[in-house]
């Protein structure tokens, strides 16, 4: 790998890594904390002087409940990710609505056939009483 190949994966980790500790709003410290780093080395990973072992990477993942390789994500590369899983979601959301939906037409149908059954038996007796 080339030594700017190098540098750049070490530059998505860190932002990646900077990103998501942001999104939750902790500090490097209870980062490291949370999965068993010092806050050192949790600051050299985001100042890209270090990259991290693949151990660390996983452990990193592990803490931000992401999977590793989403650490090696171009932020391009992130947002169609979740952009897909979004996506995924809201299909998911629409066959849910669409049953919830389904599912009421029929039972305001069923009311209304019942409704409808209910003045024909009192149109009936009506019509037989003397």
């Amino acid at each position: 790998m080339a030594m700017e190949e190098k540098n750049e994966m070490r530059e998505i980790i860190a932002a990646n890594l900077k990103r998501l500790r942001k999104a939750e709003g902790i500090s490097q410290v209870a980062l490291a904390k949370r999965v068993g780093l010092t806050h050192n080395y949790i600051n050299d990973i985001e100042k890209v002087k270090k990259s991290g072992s693949i151990e660390t990477i996983g452990r990193l993942a592990k803490g931000f409940e992401v999977e590793p390789y989403q650490l090696l994500l171009t932020p391009k590369q992130w947002f169609n990710a979740e952009n897909s899983q979004i996506i995924g979601y809201m299909e998911i959301i629409k066959k849910n609505i669409d049953r919830v939906f389904d599912n009421s037409l029929k039972e305001y149908n069923e009311y209304k056939m019942g409704k409808e059954e209910q003045r024909k038996r009192s149109e009936k007796k009506g019509k037989s009483k003397p």
